[in-house]
Order: structure tokens, then sequence, then C-alpha cells
């Protein structure tokens, strides 16, 4: 009998494009690896021609083909779990683009700590995507996707980080998990990381190691991670419904129910998405330079439009309706400048707010204070990236000035 250290999982419903991409990576993989493993596709009920597709791939590479009904990924990775044969078991997106020493990568840090611990490895944007200034921000500013930015290589980190797109764990610690992924997560979010909760009060521990070239095949709008931060806040719920021992997961409402509902709060919401596509294709025409003075801004918008659809996802599955959502909105609403809502709505050159100068306290609620370094700051950026403007600013502002 063959003696498997290595059994990989990945879940995958209708992914036919994707997986004739990845299995040339996976038999570079298969040159490269010193370790039996088995390769395990779990599909979530395909109707596409994904199945047919693996099956004529048996003869290249040690696919193991498990046919689901369709129930979701959650499903879909407990199918796999319990035919796993392997020392450790790799859980991996079926739109992740394995690096060819993937596996040695992981059974050689198995080995190398004890046998004990679950190895996270992180994934970086596919090198045919053009990375834009919001998939920057969801990895490497706001991290509302992953937290690989703020990892250090080769340091423990909590079940928070229980990344299934590349983590392996010691098979043994699913022994006794009857649930393994819980199926109460019928919506995008926290699956992963709940089961990662119950491993760690088991004894788990994750060591986190950057790896070279894996690459991540998934493309984001504005629109389209709005609507994963609303399933993520319903599904933050589930969990600490779960475990009400994790208060950090729980939102107060109090601070929502004492906030003045915008009435047209709905035009502001829909006009800024609009802007911040606008604006995010405008920025891609620049020039270094001026990214990096406009893009924390946009990073600001984004931050508190995702936040919003959280909250309004969190309470509306706590509280069974969505009697919170026009208090979440406004609250956040609420920190932009009243001008700049109005504006938008009136204005769909993103060019002129450009032209005229435009910064952080234009668009933000501030104090004079914080206005005047502003404004301060601003100068004497524009004193250094560029004396010609700044000098003709200062020499029209002299002008006004001597006229009064």
């Amino acid at each position: 009998m063959i003696n498997i250290k290595i059994s990989v999982i990945i879940p995958t419903y209708n992914r036919l494009d994707i997986l004739k991409k990845i299995i040339p990576y996976w038999i570079l993989v298969d040159k490269k690896t010193k370790y039996k493993y088995e390769l395990i596709f779990s599909d979530d009920g395909s109707v596409d021609d994904s199945l047919r597709f693996l099956e004529s791939k048996k003869n290249k590479l040690p696919i193991k083909l498990i046919k689901n009904k369709h129930g979701g990924a959650s499903n879909a990775r407990n199918s796999g779990i319990k035919v796993a044969r392997g020392d450790i078991i790799l859980f991996l997106g079926d739109d992740i683009f394995p690096s060819p020493n993937i596996l040695n990568i992981h059974y050689d840090e198995f080995i190398k700590n004890g046998r004990v611990c679950a190895i996270l490895g992180d994934v970086v944007w596919h090198k045919s995507l053009k990375v834009n200034h919001l998939m920057k921000h969801i990895t490497e500013i706001g991290l509302e996707q992953f937290s690989y930015a703020k990892l250090k290589n080769n340091s423990f980190v909590d079940f928070r980080h229980f990344y299934t797109c590349n983590i392996s764990v010691p098979r043994f610690y699913f022994n006794g998990e009857t649930d393994l992924f819980d199926k109460k997560f019928n919506e995008y979010g926290f699956e992963d990381i709940e089961l990662g909760y119950r491993l760690y009060k088991k004894g788990l521990k994750i060591k986190y190691i950057k790896m070279p070239n894996m690459q991540h095949l998934h493309a984001y709008d504005v629109h389209g991670f709005i609507k994963r931060q609303f399933s993520a806040g319903k599904m933050a719920f589930v969990f600490m419904e779960i475990h009400p021992e994790l208060k950090f997961l729980d939102q107060d409402e109090k601070m929502f129910k004492k906030i003045k509902v915008d009435d047209i709060y709905f035009d502001h919401i829909k006009n800024l998405i609009n802007f911040s596509i606008r604006y995010e294709y405008f920025l891609d025409k620049q020039k270094v330079k001026f990214k990096k003075k406009y893009e924390p801004i946009l990073s600001d918008i984004y931050f508190k439009l995702f936040s919003a659809s959280y909250q309004v996802g969190f309470f509306m599955k706590k509280l069974k309706n969505e009697s919170m959502s026009k208090a979440i909105y406004s609250y956040y609403l609420g920190q932009f400048n009243p001008r700049f809502l109005m504006k938008i709505g009136s204005n769909n050159n993103v060019e002129n707010f450009f032209e005229s100068d435009f910064n952080h306290y234009d668009i933000f609620k501030c104090n004079f204070l914080e206005l005047v370094l502003g404004r301060i700051k601003i100068y004497i950026y524009l004193l250094f990236s560029n004396p010609g403007l700044f000098f003709n600013k200062l020499k029209f502002k002299l002008r006004g000035l001597i006229r009064k």
C-alpha cells in the first residue's frame, strides 16, 4: 500500500476554464515533488465539463475525483477530508496557481515543526491580472481580504488567519471533528476561520511561511467586493452565535440608534460607488507621484464603503430585518463633507476634482486645525514635487489678498 504523505483538497464548481489553466502548473509540481501525494478535486455539482476534463487528466496526475450534489465549498471540502489519506491535508482554492515546490515546502515544514503545526502560505495576484488600487487596498492597506501584508515570515499566527486558499494541517487534528467545515455558513465568509478556531482549541498552532509565486486568479470590482463584505458580515454573526465567547465579533447597535438618518442615503451610496469606479480608472492612467498623493483618499472611501456593508450584513442577520441599514449608511456618510456628496451626484467628470486641486479635507469632515494642517501639507508637497505650480498658486493667492 502506497504511503501517501500529502492530500491536496481543491473544491471546485463550474470552473472548467480555470481548471484547464492550472493543470499544466500541477504537472510541473508533479515533476518537482519528492513525496507521495494525492490531488483530490471535490466537485460541487458542476454542470459544465469540469468532471470530464479532470477524468481525462488522471493518466498524468494522481487525481482523485469526488462528485457531490451542489452544497457549497464547505460540503465539498468535507467530502475531501473524509477520503484523504495523507499525513497532512493541504487546502487550496481552484483559482490558485501552485508554484513547482509547493508540496515540498509544506511537507518539509511539517517535518521541521515536529509534525504538529499547520503551515500557512501566502498568495499573490496572478501575473495576468492588472492590479488596481482596489486589489492593492484589500490585501495591503485595509486588509479586508487577507492579512498577509502584516504577517512576519516564520512566525506563529492565530486562528483568524486560517485561510483555506493555501494552508496545510496535520490530518490527525480532524479526528473526532464530526462537523468539519460547518454547513451553517451558507454564504461567503468565516467557515474556514470557525474551523480554525475549533482546531486551535484542540492545540493546533499555525506557522506562517512566505512562499514564492503562489498566484491567485480572482479579479475584484467595487460592486463585487461590497457584496462579499455584506455576506461576510452575516456569516460573522453566525460565527458569534456558535462561539458566543468571541466577544470581539459582536457589533454594538447603540451608536447607530442615535444617528440622524440621511433620507437620500441610497443615492449618496450609489454616487460614491460610481465615483470610486471612475476615480480608480482615472488614477490608473496617472504617474506614480500623482498616485501616491491621491490613492490614500480612495482607500478611505473604500474603507468606509466596505465597513458599512459588513455591518449592514451583520445587523441584518442579528436583528433579522433591515432596520439598521439606513442608520449605518448614514453614519458612514456623515463622515464625508456634504458638499462633496452633492458634487459627485451632479458631476460625472472625475478630472474636474483634480483640476481644482481637491484633497482629503475637501472630501471628509474635519475640524479647523486639521483643515489648516492639511492645506499646509499639500502646499509643502507641491513645493517639492511641482515648484512651478506651487509658485503660480502662491502668486494667485497674493494677488487676491492685494486686491482686497
